[in-house]
Formats: structure tokens, sequence, C-alpha cells
């Protein structure tokens, strides 16, 4: 340390020298101000250098090195702007002279030259005291890293309670080991979720065995009686229950078989009833009843296909509102986009215009290195030139040239960096773009798409309209089949004539077997009921079915 003070001093000494030297050659008034000002600016320079050489001594590091990034680099900036500023005049002033005043500019040159290596060396000195003040500190924090980056999360960061900059990149080392104890944590969790996730879907599996044993239950039970049906046993019924949702099907199987048996009991004892009739009206009763049983089964059909026509209407009426909310969601989804993708153009063109700003900037940096590189090989050649005496300070123009042509490769470099990212950024301005016209295409194809909707809503409601319209038609046809109704119970005094028939019907209802265990001969004496005890029980026979079918709660849905 002591050398490097020592060192310090001499080159304080020297630079002082130079500048003796300089202020003795004759100048202009403004050369006189900017020495006068150059002369304040190493006055307060050396001033400081002496304070922080007393400072750093002492062992006080953090204050030496406040005092060199602060008063002293200032100084530092203050000394060299003004030494540039007499070197561009010198510079001025030897090119109009040149001709005339040859040696003077080349002695001008040697001692400007001479005044920036001695700055140099200066501000080269006081670094080196710096970092050898603060390198044990850094190295410690970088063993630190090391252990942090192997997986150690549990060692202690040094000097974390320091308030410098030393201190300021602990507590940044701190921050990287408080974030790597919390990735453990989060790994630890996302494991235990995982065993979490395995456990519910095993569960689920297991779920959907019992839906799929139920199932086949059902499955197997509902066959069984429908064979049974389909052999005539009108009788049968599933008595085991079904699990869960399961079991409303099976009731409302049991109901179904329960009302088929109830009705063909009815048709067997109407039949009886039909068997005292008048043979007097068969031929009208025939063509009458052929037609009534046409209409009720046109009107049968035609009701069916209403519900069903009702049903998918008001289905999809829905559907399409609910589309309808879809689609405008999805163009305002499409404009949000489209504005963010012309933000994002607005972003990009705001970076090429930076890349083209930091372009010039290179460029400028390049005529100064390379400006500088000329001095310092004039520098080189005048040192030259004194022989014995320059080898110092050729040694330092040396220097100073290789620093220009690294400077100015490193400018050429990142030169060719910028233009590589201006490219592309003029290919991610395209493909933007591209994405802004694609988005716009679809905010175009969303609104004819909500215009077809909105017109598919208008029609759907319009074939509500027309079902209601075909409902009252039918509700019509009803009215006619109640008259022709009128027209069999006028007719059915003489219905005694349907004998043959009934016997038929009474055959075909002795296939089923009954709950009731009715055995119909044709030739069982009837009594012949009047005209008005028919009526009453065929209005009460056709009248009540309709009433225990709404009853029975799930039939219609079965």
């Amino acid at each position: 340390m002591k050398r490097l003070e020592s060192d310090l001093q001499q080159r304080i000494a020297a630079a002082q020298s130079l500048v003796a030297d300089f202020k003795r050659m004759p100048a202009a008034l403004d050369e006189q101000q900017a020495l006068t000002s150059l002369d304040e600016s190493m006055a307060r320079f050396l001033a400081d250098g002496q304070k922080f050489i007393s400072i750093s001594t002492i062992g006080a590091k953090t204050t030496a090195l406040d005092l060199y990034n602060g008063q002293m680099k200032v100084g530092l900036a203050q000394s060299e702007t003004t030494l540039n500023g007499m070197i561009e005049r010198n510079r001025k002033a030897s090119e109009i002279a040149l001709l005339s005043a040859g040696t003077e500019y080349q002695n001008t040159l040697i001692l400007t030259g001479s005044m920036i290596a001695v700055a140099c060396l200066i501000a080269l000195a006081a670094s080196v005291v710096a970092v050898t003040r603060v390198a044990r500190p850094i190295a410690r924090l970088q063993d630190s890293m090391s252990i942090l980056a192997a997986g150690n999360s549990d060692h202690q960061v040094p000097f974390r309670d320091r308030g410098d900059e030393i201190g300021d990149m602990a507590r940044a080392v701190e921050v990287f080991r408080e974030n790597a104890i919390d990735r453990e944590r989060l790994e630890h969790q996302s494991a235990a979720d995982r065993d979490l996730t395995e456990t519910e879907r095993r569960e689920n599996e297991q779920r959907r065995a019992i839906q799929a044993a139920d199932t086949k239950l059902v499955v197997a039970e509902l066959a069984r009686g429908l064979g049974r049906l389909a052999d005539g046993d009108a009788t049968v019924r599933i008595e085991r229950p079904f699990n869960g949702e399961f079991d409303p099907i099976r009731i409302d199987f049991n109901a179904a078989v329960s009302k088929l048996d109830e009705a063909l009991t009815v048709v067997s004892r109407n039949a009886q009833v039909i068997n005292s009739g008048s043979e007097e009206i068969r031929s009208a009763v025939d063509q009458l009843s052929k037609r009534t049983e046409q209409q009720a089964a046109s009107v049968e059909e035609t009701a069916a296909a209403l519900e069903e026509i009702s049903t998918t209407m008001h289905d999809a009426t829905k559907r399409a509102e609910e589309a309808g909310v879809i689609v405008e969601a999805t163009r305002k989804g499409a404009e949000r986009s489209s504005d963010i993708v012309h933000k994002a153009v607005e972003a990009m063109g705001s970076i090429e215009q930076s890349s083209a700003e930091i372009s010039n900037i290179l460029g400028l940096i390049d005529d100064i290195a390379f400006q500088t590189n000329l001095l310092a090989l004039n520098a080189g050649v005048e040192a030259a030139r004194a022989g014995e005496a320059g080898k110092g300070f050729a040694v330092v123009a040396q220097e100073v040239r290789e620093l220009a042509q690294r400077s100015a490769q490193a400018a050429k470099d990142i030169k060719r960096l910028i233009s590589s990212s201006q490219q592309h950024v003029e290919a991610g301005v395209s493909l933007v773009g591209d994405a802004g016209e694609a988005l716009k295409g679809i905010a175009r194809e969303v609104v004819g798409i909500s215009h077809h909707v909105t017109a598919i809503i208008e029609a759907s409601r319009e074939q509500s309209v027309g079902v209601r319209e075909v409902s009252k038609a039918i509700n019509s046809i009803d009215h006619g089949t109640q008259e022709n109704a009128a027209m069999v119970e006028e007719s059915s005094a003489a219905t005694h004539a349907l004998a043959a028939e009934v016997e038929s019907l009474f055959r075909l209802i002795g296939q089923f077997k009954t709950g009731a265990g009715m055995s119909v001969h044709a030739g069982m004496p009837q009594r012949v009921i009047p005209v008005s005890g028919q009526k009453m029980k065929l209005q009460q026979a056709f009248v009540d079915q309709p009433r225990r079918a709404a009853g029975a709660g799930g039939w219609s849905e079965f």
C-alpha cells in the first residue's frame, strides 16, 4: 500500500510539473481560462487524493470508497472535460498553423497526451487502492454464492448488516437464498398434491365400476321384464329395487305395466258392453269406426310430433341465444386483441427508433476512438523522436492506442448486434401486423356470425308461433273427434251386430295374462244395456284413463 501511495504522489508531482510547463507556454485568452479551470480542478482532485490516501491508511474503507465514488470522480471528470476541451482547441489551432508552426503543434500534442496519461494513471492508482480494500469481502460473497448454487440453502450469507455496497451485495445474495428455500417448499407441496390426485383418481375409478355394475343390473332386469311382457304376461313386475338414480326407471316400468294391465281389463269389459249393441247400424258404425280410428291415430301422431317440435324449437331458441352471447363475447375479445396488436406495433416502432439513435451514438463513439488512436499514434512518434526520455510516454501512448482500438472494435460489434436486432424487430412488426389483420378478419366474420345467429333466433320465435297455430288446429281436430264420438253414441243402440268382432277381440285379449284373471266366451249371454248406460260407461272409460296416466309421475318421461 505504501508503494502505491508513493507512486501516486510521484505521478501527481509529475502531473503538476507538466501543467506548470504548459502554463509557461504562450496561450490565448480562452486557453488561459481553461488552464485556470484545470488548475483549480486538479488542485481539488489532488486535495481529495491526499485525503483518500489518509483515510485508506487508517482503514476507513467505506468512507474512502464514498470519497472516491463522489468528489474524486467528479473532479476527475471535470479535469478530463477541461483537458478534452483544450485538446480540441489545440487541435484546431494546430491545423490552422500547421504549415507555419509544425514543431509547436507537435510539442502541444506531446504535452496534451502527457496530461491525459497522467490523469489516467492517477485514476488507475486510485482504482487499485479501492479494489484492494474490497476484494476480500467480495471473494467471501462469491464463496457464499457457490455454496448456495450447490443446493445448501442453510448457509448464512456474511456482511448483510453492512451499510455500504458490500452490504447491498450480501443482501441481494440473501434474497437468492430465500428464493431457494421457497422453491424447495413448493417442490414438496407439489409432490403432496400429486399423491392427493392419485388417490382421487382411484376413488373415481371405483365409483365408475360401481355405476357400471348398477347399469348392468338395470339392463338385465329390464330385459327380463320386457321379454315376459312380449310373451303376453301383463302381470310382470320388477320387485328388486335399483340403486340410486336407476330406481325411478323400475317404478315407471311397473307403473306402465300396471296401466297396461288395467287397460286390457277395461278393454275386455268394454268389449262385453259393445257386444250388447245392435245389428241395425253395423255398416254405419263400421265406417264411422274406421274414420274415427284413423282420425284418432292421426291426432295422436300429430300431438306427439307437435310436442317434439315444441321441445326442439325451445331448445334451439335457447341454444341460439346462448350462441349469440358467446359470439358477442368473441367479437369483443377479437377487438381487444386487435387493439393490443396495434399497441405492440407502436412499441416495436419505438424500439426500432431507439436502436437507430443508439447506432448514431455508437458511430460518434467510433469516430472519437479513431481520433484518439491518431493522437496516440502521433504521440508515440514524437516519443520515439525524443529518444530515451520519451520511452515511458511511448508506452503510455501505445496503451491509449490499444484502448482506442478496443473501443472502436466494441462499438462495431455493438452496432452489428443492433443492426441484427433491428432486422428482428422489423420481422416482428411484420408478423404482428399480419396477426392484427387476421384478428380484424376474425372480428368481421364474428359480426357476420352474430347476424346469422340473430336471424336464427328470430326464425325460431316465428316457428314457435307456427307451432301454436298447429296446436289450435289439433284442438279443432279433437273437437271433430268428439263429434264423431257423439255419432257413435247415437248409433250404439244397434251394437249387438258387433258380436263377432267382440269375440275376435276377446280372443286377442285372451293372449294376455291379466291381474283380474278374466275369461271371456263368445257365447256368454249378455244383458242388453240401455244406450244411455253404454254412453256413460264409454265416457268414463276414456276419460278416467288419461287422468290416471297423468297422476302417475314419471310415465310420460319413460
